[in-house]
């Protein structure tokens, strides 16, 4: 609330005229807007009256381009400020009346209008021609910039894979700002040949994973800090085929939005064992082909715990040894828990030990048709 306040009161003669005697925010003020952009905050507000044993006839006004949203005779009323960036200043009046008195106040307030901090991407990229030109394959991009890195830069684009290309064959850092959408290098044959490195993200929310990296077989690393994973939906083919990668942090991963994990690290022949021990798989329906041919893995596989919900796990583990002792309390870990029927899964060539036999066979009595190298 900014300023003084006043009121004005006229009253026939009575013992307990009508007073109003505050007018508050209930809700709202606030809202934030991406950097160039603009945003309408919204606010609720009513007021405290006193004195009035009578109905109450209320005629709310506001000024300064501010606009009330629905009835200005209510109680409350709910007011829009402009549609900018910076923060509102207007007066919200109230006149009541009852029988045979009434009284008007006017409130000055303030919005509170923040811009969303700019998200970056960076990313290296690698040319082997004169003039080779580079496609960053983005896509459901709102408003963003690039820095293609050789002193280009582009400012406030909105089309789908931007292109550029460069006089000089070599290694080039693009940086990408604010919302690119989503990212998919694996759906484009060029590009996912010039990638090789992915080193900052911030603040930024892609919607899906699918084919983000898929067939970028000479991508070498990818720093994941900062990348807020919550809003995605699929990661089918996310990082499938990356041979050159060897090292993956996804302990950061939010996966509360995903069912599926189809493919998610097929054919990561070297990458090294990670780190799934805090995902919570409880609504994971589908794990075909996850760790399909990760070879480097199966010294230290992870495992799904919870296959509650798991209707397919087909090629899981194609062509793998998870090992005999992992993979016998796993069978037996497995068939304890709730779990559906008609599940197909494989387990590569791994073997188990007697101990997992009857788990095994229950399974398979549930429907399950699994694939394993056998007892061993």
């Amino acid at each position: 609330m900014l300023g003084a306040s006043n009121h004005r009161r006229s009253a026939a003669v009575q013992d307990t005229p009508i007073t109003i005697t505050n007018i508050a925010r209930d809700s709202g003020g606030t809202c934030t807007y991406e950097p160039g952009g603009s945003c309408v905050a919204q606010s609720v507000y009513s007021a405290t009256i006193g004195g009035s044993t009578g109905t109450i006839i209320y005629n709310w006004s506001v000024d300064s381009g501010a606009s009330i949203v629905g009835s200005n005779t209510t109680s409350t009323v709910t007011v829009n400020g402009t549609d900018s960036d910076s923060n509102d200043i207007y007066n919200v009046t109230l006149l009541a009346t009852d029988d045979d008195s009434n009284d008007t106040r006017i409130e000055g307030f303030a919005d509170e209008k923040t811009d969303l901090p700019l998200g970056t991407f960076v990313s290296t990229w690698r040319t082997t021609t004169s003039n080779e030109t580079v496609v960053v394959p983005l896509t459901l991009a709102s408003l963003y910039g690039i820095d293609w890195g050789d002193g280009t830069v582009e400012n406030g684009l909105t089309t789908d894979s931007p292109s550029h290309s460069y006089v000089s064959a070599g290694d080039h850092v693009i940086t990408i700002t604010d919302d690119y959408g989503r990212l998919s290098v694996g759906f484009h044959s060029t590009a996912r040949l010039q990638l090789i490195s992915v080193s900052e993200w911030s603040a930024l929310q892609p919607t899906s994973g699918d084919s983000m990296f898929n067939g970028c077989i000479n991508l070498t690393t990818v720093v994941t800090t900062g990348l807020d994973t919550s809003q995605m939906t699929s990661v089918t083919n996310m990082f499938g085929s990356c041979t050159s990668l060897t090292s993956l942090d996804v302990t950061n991963f939010d996966i509360g939005n995903l069912t599926s994990f189809l493919n998610m690290f097929t054919g990561c022949t070297n990458l090294a064992p990670i780190n799934i021990s805090g995902w919570d798989t409880s609504a994971i329906t589908d794990l075909f082909g996850m760790f399909s041919t990760c070879y480097a893995m199966e010294s230290n596989m992870p495992l799904v715990d919870d296959i509650t919900l798991v209707t397919r796990a087909t090629n899981m583990y194609h062509l793998l040894d998870i090992g005999t002792a992992k993979y016998t309390q796993m069978l037996i870990d497995w068939n304890a828990q709730s779990h559906q029927s008609n599940v197909t899964f494989s387990a590569g060539v791994t073997t188990y030990t007697s101990g997992a036999t009857a788990a095994r066979a229950a399974l398979v009595s549930d429907g399950w048709t699994i694939t394993d190298g056998g007892l061993v």
